[in-house]
Order: C-alpha cells, then structure tokens, then sequence
C-alpha cells in the first residue's frame, strides 16, 4: 500500500502543480536508476551511465504521455512506486532491445585458431592460410565463424557479444563454410 505522502503526490502530479514534478524527480530518480542498473546487470548488458538515465527519462516521458493517463490511473488505484518500478524495466528492457542489433566488431587481424567441438564440420584449412577468402562471406558470417572456429567461443558467448540469436548461428556457420568450400573450390580450378 502506498503512504500518504505519496497519494499526495501523485493528486498534486495529477492536478498540474509544477513543484510536484520537481519533488518526483528528485525523490525517485535515484531508485529507478539503481533498478535500470540492476535490470541491465541481471541480463549481462554493459551499460554506461547515460543508458539508465536514458531509461529514466523515458519513464517521466511515459507519465506525461497521454494527459497523465498512468497517474490518474496510480491515484485511483492508490500505487506510485509499482508503476515506476514497472516502467523502469520496460524501458531497460527496449533499451537493451535496441543495443541488440549492434554487432561487436572484430580486429582485422585474424587469432590463432582454436579448434572447434568436436560435434560440428571444421573450418577448411586453407581458409586458415587465406584469409582473402573471408571476402567471400557476408560480416555476419564473418562474425560467427571468427568467433566460433577461431576464437572457440560457444553459442551463447556469440550471441551476448552479437546479438545473433543462438538459432541463427548454427545455419550461419553452415552457410559461410560452404561458401569457403565452393570458394576453394573455384581456386582450385575443380
């Protein structure tokens, strides 16, 4: 249940008053960006400090959306601090959706090579001596099979560093070795 002085706040949030803008957002900036942080942290996301104020500030976007909609809402049902809460995470969470389709770059320089589980195909060593026939593969398969074959990193690594969902890494390395292997093949004269 909400205290009183917070059903204060959120009638005088309600009716317009300016002071009490300034009031929540100095008592409640704080605590939501410690949960931005924590949402951040419990999903393995590496954030900056502009990342939960960014969260923070879509959540005070998000109350004066739509003529106050949510306060008045908060007022009726009488809580303030689980609609924060709330919001914090939903904003982090599309925060984190958006970071997602960033791609980690890779050093152009190619690592000694790791050999891969011995459950998949191996990377052709001839790719291993020619890296020009990495030229061949799109950056996302360059991506994976870097990471995977030669800096022997599993799925979910890939992912975390990606973005590339785990489903997607398999046929990916799938496809760019055999691009590899028509490419040597096509070297090859065969």
């Amino acid at each position: 249940m909400s205290s009183p002085n917070e059903l204060t706040l959120v009638q005088r949030l309600c009716d317009g008053k300016e002071d009490a803008w300034t009031e929540l957002i100095r008592d409640y900036s704080g605590l939501l960006l410690g949960i931005a942080g924590r949402t951040f942290g419990a999903h393995g996301f590496q954030y900056a400090s502009q990342d939960s104020e960014d969260v923070v500030a879509g959540v005070w976007r998000n109350l004066l959306e739509r003529e106050n909609r949510l306060l008045e809402k908060c007022r009726i049902r009488g809580g303030l601090l689980p609609l924060l809460v709330t919001l914090t995470r939903n904003r982090a969470v599309d925060l984190m959706r958006r970071h997602k389709n960033f791609i980690v770059p890779l050093s152009e320089s190619l690592p000694e090579p790791e050999s891969p589980p011995p459950e998949s195909e191996s990377l052709p060593d001839a790719a291993l001596l020619n890296p020009q026939l990495f030229e061949v593969l799109s950056s996302r398969e360059q991506t994976c099979i870097r990471l995977f074959y030669l800096q022997g990193k599993k799925y979910r690594e890939i992912e975390k560093l990606t973005g590339i969902s785990t489903n997607s890494i398999g046929p990916t390395l799938k496809r760019a070795l055999a691009k590899l292997k028509d490419q040597l093949g096509e070297r090859r004269g065969t």
